[in-house]
């Protein structure tokens, strides 16, 4: 009847309730309002069901696990018509979960409290002051900035000290710029809410990474992120909610849950596009673990897609943030290590292993020089030797148990082992060579340094300890990412060297021999495990199968037949990085750079380049690629004869050089300066 007077719908979730929002959750289907599903909330009814009946659903109050939710049973229970439920099912869960609350709020205040006590009172006085009596030069508050050697604070100091000289006492500072003003406070940019997978998907893949990417590389302290997790901390803090999607979005892509799955894009891309890493840093005060832990865990994940050139870009901000805590000098003090300062010391070095990969990969300077730090390695003991954790000495803290093998032993010689390639990044690949070198060394100073570095590489594997050594019979991932990475390094290091000098010879033979074994490598690897223990091992496919292509091309030059023993290597890698393709793809780019030019040595000789051009074109239309790893539906990479003869004939002509920049034409980085 027109002009009756609409009436209201009953039974309001609690969300709507708590909001004051209209509710249509009696319309919908499943009771399950349009407001829930727009905030992607759990649409609840248990205030009401609560003051009505005094029961509510127990699985519906199993459900509502977010920081919101527990605000709507807060709000119904200080109500005055609010009725405890008389189910011991239903109050038991409630009572767990409002004390789990409680004590995350006690944290996050606890947290303020420390902080606010370590931070300078900016409402009496927001002057960054000298220190008196100018023992050290401060001109911020935060303390832990490091100065270089020739950091120019140093060298105005002197004049402060002839300041002190005359007159202690006299101060003819200005506040207007000795006083930072509120609105040069730069605060982080709030965004959207991030959007978590399902608990249990949270929990299965935080376990998975942790016990597979994290024993390679030790970023995450294991047992204090399940902790955090556990408690819900990454609904709460936005900054440890990144890291936890960075986790799972890298821990997807070897996890055989069938949730990962996507058809439309890659695994993990869901929860990684929502990162933002600028928006979360604090530029006032970015010192932050987890800053420093997600960037990582980013360049991790970007390094598998299409934008792989961006990981020297993040690996880069990540070690100034890292230089601007001062995590790359030891500490002088004498104060006690905690878990919290190793955790720092574990990001740096994890920063300098992807910059160390990202600066080869794109072909750039690195961020950090090895003779630009000098922090200690990270301690050999394993997470559940921590102090505070239930296996720790208490008695004899950072101790490792008498014999237990720590994990972190297989990273520690990772990371001595990409020292020896800094070095040579440093020396056998600058940019420029200063001519001060040519007038404190011999001529031959690159050979010479490659010398000592093959000594460097010989000492390091005879270090290396029994249950580290590679069995072919035996493979385990920690040895196989050692002995993938030591002869990608070893071919690293000799490349340069193959053309036109007079360590060509054994140049050739040493990137050979290395090739075939890393390829012998990784081949045991993938049938032991089916996966990629580390993103590297995509680098070392792809060069190890380009010198074994060179190999064959010397000899299809000379108009011999290519090796078959070295063909057949590369097939093999071919078939590893095609079956990793889909959830990784710059496999897919790699898997086609390496079969264009494996068809190209398929093809026969001719003796003009029309003859060439119209026998490849034959060969092209029959060969088998599905044999060949290659998809036929872009065989018509192979079907341009002219151009891929061309590229040929310039390849095998000039051999290395001008395959890195083949592989530039392509669309893939070398993997190294070229």
């Amino acid at each position: 009847m027109e002009g009756t007077k609409k009436r209201r719908l009953q039974r309001s979730c609690d969300s709507c309730r708590f909001r004051k929002k209209a509710c249509d959750s009696v319309q919908r289907p499943g009771a399950k309002c349009s407001n829930c599903v727009a905030y992607g909330l759990e649409c609840t009814h248990i205030a009401a069901m609560s003051r009505k009946n005094g029961g509510v659903p127990v699985n519906r109050l199993a459900k509502s696990e977010t920081t919101e939710d527990l605000q709507v049973h807060i709000t119904a229970i200080l109500e005055p018509a609010y009725s405890c439920p008389k189910d011991t099912r239903v109050v038991r869960p409630l009572l767990v979960r409002l004390a789990r609350y409680a004590r995350e709020l006690e944290a996050k205040v606890s947290a303020l409290e420390c902080q606010a006590s370590a931070t300078p009172d900016n409402t009496t006085t927001d002057v960054h002051t000298m220190e008196d009596p100018m023992s050290k030069l401060t001109i911020s508050e935060n303390k832990n900035r490091q100065y270089g050697a020739e950091d120019d604070t140093k060298f105005i100091k002197t004049v402060f000290d002839l300041k002190q000289t005359l007159d202690p006492h006299h101060n003819h500072r200005r506040p207007a710029f000795w006083t930072r003003p509120v609105w040069q406070n730069m605060t982080p940019v709030l965004t959207s809410p991030l959007l978590f997978p399902p608990s249990d998907l949270i929990y299965s893949l935080v376990n998975h990474f942790l016990d597979t990417t994290n024993n390679h590389l030790c970023l995450l302290h294991g047992p204090s992120f399940r902790r955090d997790v556990s408690n819900g901390v990454h609904y709460t803090s936005r900054q440890f909610g990144s890291v936890v999607l960075a986790v799972c979005a890298i821990a997807s892509r070897t996890s055989n849950d069938p949730r990962v799955a996507d058809r439309h894009q890659v695994v993990g891309w869901e929860w990684f596009k929502q990162l933002r890493p600028l928006d979360s840093i604090d530029y006032a005060s970015p010192g932050c673990l987890w800053n420093l832990q997600l960037l990582v865990l980013m360049v991790m994940y970007m390094y598998g897609l299409s934008i792989a050139d961006k990981c020297w870009l993040f690996a880069g901000m990540g070690i100034r943030l890292a230089q601007h805590m001062r995590l790359h000098r030891k500490r002088r003090s004498n104060e006690p290590w905690t878990p919290l300062d190793e955790s720092l010391k574990r990001a740096w070095w994890a920063l300098i292993t992807v910059d160390s990969y990202a600066s080869s990969l794109s072909g750039r300077m690195r961020s950090a020089n090895s003779d630009e730090f000098d922090a200690d390695f990270p301690l050999e003991v394993d997470d559940e030797y921590w102090p505070g954790e239930p296996l720790a000495d208490p008695l004899q803290p950072w101790t490792q148990p008498a014999g237990v093998v720590p994990k972190v032993t297989a990273w520690v010689l990772h990371l001595k082992l990409l020292e020896i390639y800094g070095f040579a990044q440093q020396t056998i690949y600058s940019v420029r060579r200063s001519e001060y070198w040519d007038a404190l060394s011999t001529a031959e100073w690159g050979h010479n340094v490659a010398v000592e570095l093959d000594s460097a590489l010989n000492n390091w594997i005879d270090a290396l300890p029994d249950h580290l050594r590679w069995n072919p019979h035996q493979p385990s991932e920690a040895s196989a990412v050692l002995y993938s990475t030591y002869y990608w390094v070893q071919i690293q290091i000799h490349r340069p060297f193959i053309i036109n000098t007079d360590r060509s010879f054994s140049s050739i033979a040493i990137c050979t021999n290395a090739a075939r074994s890393c390829a012998h490598v990784l081949q045991a690897h993938h049938a032991a495990f089916h996966n990629l223990a580390f993103s590297n091992m995509l680098a070392a496919m792809l060069y190890s199968s380009t010198v074994l292509l060179l190999n064959a091309a010397n000899s299809h030059s000379d108009g011999a037949a290519a090796t078959p023993r070295d063909l057949e290597d590369v097939y093999k890698l071919m078939e590893i990085l095609q079956s990793h393709e889909e959830k990784w793809p710059v496999a897919g780019r790699y898997h086609d750079v390496i079969a264009e030019v494996f068809s190209l040595l398929k093809a026969p000789k001719a003796k003009d380049s029309r003859k060439r051009k119209e026998q490849h074109d034959v060969d092209a239309k029959h060969l088998d690629w599905g044999n060949l790893g290659v998809d036929s539906s872009n065989a018509d990479l192979a079907h341009n004869g002219v151009d891929n003869l061309m590229a040929w004939e310039v390849w095998s002509a000039n051999s290395w050089e001008d395959f890195g920049a083949y592989l530039s034409l392509t669309g893939i980085n070398s993997g190294g300066p070229f």
